[in-house]
């Protein structure tokens, strides 16, 4: 596959460097990141991109139903396979001022940004030995089922067995809030 910036016609020079990354961090803003994750679901939606919130934002979901205090960015994770429809759904957003400031690991990772909050979109490719995996992570195919939550006040995805993947992420103490704890690598295959 061609890289995501090659489909939506951004040349790699035009991709913003990590010192817009390292700018973003540090200036979460919580209603900012509300509205581009709003656009972001709706862009999706309009497309019918399969998605769900990840890492950190479904914890934040789940734990304490809005974003982490501590959080920088906002996590959505989609299908790889649905590639053309996500890359619609990130023109769509273009239009809309965000900017595409990231893509890497094999497509497996694409950053967009608007007032200096970003969003991963976090991409899955389902392996030949039955998981779903990203650079750093793994799921089951049983893991993607997804159910509805509210989450600031929209209706959103999340993974249905959220209790048991936030462990295997965050530790049996997902629950405390500590602060620069990132979700672990899992690209373990042969889980309980």
């Amino acid at each position: 596959m061609k890289p995501i910036n090659d489909i939506l016609g951004v040349p790699a020079e035009n991709i913003k460097t990590a010192k817009l990354y390292t700018k973003c961090v540090g200036n979460f803003n919580a209603e900012v990141a509300r509205a581009n994750l709003s656009d972001v679901l709706q862009a999706l939606d309009k497309q019918g991109a399969t998605h769900w919130l990840h890492a950190g934002t479904m914890l934040g979901c789940v734990r304490e139903g809005g974003f982490i205090e501590h959080d920088f960015d906002v996590d959505v994770a989609c299908l790889i396979n649905e590639a053309a429809l996500i890359c619609e759904a990130v023109k769509d957003l273009l239009t809309q001022g965000f900017e595409f400031l990231r893509c890497y690991a094999d497509n497996a990772l694409i950053t967009l940004v608007r007032e200096k909050v970003y969003v991963d979109l976090y991409l899955y490719a389902f392996s030949e030995d039955g998981y779903y995996v990203n650079y750093s992570d793994v799921l089951r195919a049983e893991d993607l089922k997804t159910t509805s939550h509210n989450f600031l006040g929209m209706s959103v995805n999340i993974l249905s067995n959220p209790e048991r993947i936030l462990e295997e992420w965050y530790g049996k103490d997902w629950r405390t809030p500590q602060q620069g704890i990132p979700a672990k690598p899992n690209n373990r295959r042969n889980r309980e």
